[in-house]
Order: C-alpha cells, then structure tokens, then sequence
C-alpha cells in the first residue's frame, strides 16, 4: 500500500474517532433531580413577607457558638 493511502486512511480512522467522541450523546448526563424553591421554602414554614413584601420570610434558629456543641444558645 502506497504511504498516501496510508496517510489517507490513518487520518480518516483519527478524524471518525473525534467525530465520535464529540457527539452530544456521549457526553449527556442527566442532573439529579432538586426539589423546588418553593417546596424547600414551604418545608421550612415560609410566610409572606410583612407589608405586602413579594419576597417569602423565613425563621431558623441557629446556634450562637456552633465551635461548642455544650452553648445550646441559639440566635
């Protein structure tokens, strides 16, 4: 075999592969499934901001000292 038909088929063979490795299917991944924010805000008891705010109020307590689990104050 001639080396330009060498030449030919080794970069038809290189190019075919980088075709196939390029394709959107080789590469889809499906993200794992997240609850909503309005689920998460609802988990968390969630209410209407005052004076007609569109934004949603959130209440959590939070250790004051999270460094010393024996402080059970919270803020």
């Amino acid at each position: 075999m001639s080396p330009i038909i060498q030449l030919i088929l080794i970069t038809s063979l290189l190019l075919s592969s980088f075709a196939a490795a390029s394709t959107p299917e080789a590469h889809v991944s499906v993200p794992p499934s997240r609850p909503s924010t309005a689920s998460i805000l609802k988990q968390l008891g969630g209410k209407p901001c005052p004076n007609g705010s569109i934004f949603t109020c959130v209440t959590l307590s939070l250790p004051l000292d999270h460094f010393n689990p024996k402080d059970t104050r919270t803020i």
